[in-house]
């Protein structure tokens, strides 16, 4: 068998030529400052800050504040004072002209209820009568509203439809208050609702304030 030959390396050949061998000798000289002026900056140090600012200001177009320049700016002139002082006027006059009425005076408690006026005109024409009477002369306070209960429920079963309770003015009672007169219209107020639909002072010729006029439901409640 042949032998093989050894395989020799590739000799790497110098690169002779430098990039940077034309450069040679060429130097870079420092960009030349300025020298500070020593004088100008000593003038502006010794000048007052707010003098200099001021200045500065000025050049730009800015005035400089002054506290009583801007409250006569914002006080209102002659003819912002005179439409003010015309409003005002005004709001016055119209103040003056409603009409408001203020009273102090608590309702009073005793006010007799009313019936219909409609329908006491009739009972003192005679054009409505009293179906069915019921005096409570004699009668404890705690009688009074069983007795009413009874008549009314009798009144709507007859169908009645006025009637009349005697109560008394109390003229008789030790404290002079009329305490049957009282009870009723308490209880009339309250339960007596369900039956009555008005009730309040008879006329004079049914007894007036010692009797009470009642006008029933169609429909008890």
């Amino acid at each position: 068998m042949s032998k093989k030959k050894p395989v020799s390396e590739p000799q790497k050949k110098e690169c002779r030529r430098r990039p940077f061998s034309d450069l040679k000798g060429f130097a870079v000289s420092a960009a030349e400052q300025e020298p500070e002026d020593k004088t100008t900056s000593t003038t502006a140090g010794s000048e007052s800050a707010g003098g200099t600012f001021a200045e500065e200001m000025a050049l730009l177009g800015v005035a400089q504040f002054n506290p009583a320049d801007d409250a006569d700016e914002l006080s209102p002139g002659p003819v912002a004072q005179s439409a003010v002082q015309r409003e005002e006027a005004e709001f016055l006059r119209a103040m003056g002209e409603l009409q408001v009425s203020f009273s102090d005076r608590l309702p009073a408690e005793d006010e007799p209820p009313t019936a219909s006026a409609r329908r006491l005109k009739q009972l003192r024409q005679g054009r409505l009568v009293p179906e069915a009477t019921l005096d409570l002369h004699g009668l404890k306070r705690a009688d009074v509203a069983g007795k009413l209960q009874f008549f009314l429920q009798d009144g709507v079963r007859q169908g009645n439809r006025t009637l009349l309770v005697v109560t008394g003015r109390g003229l008789h009672s030790v404290d002079g208050e009329p305490v049957l007169r009282t009870e009723a219209e308490r209880y009339l107020a309250a339960e007596g609702r369900k039956w009555v639909a008005e009730w309040g002072r008879a006329p004079k010729q049914y007894g007036g304030a010692g009797a009470l006029v009642l006008f029933l439901r169609r429909q008890p409640r």
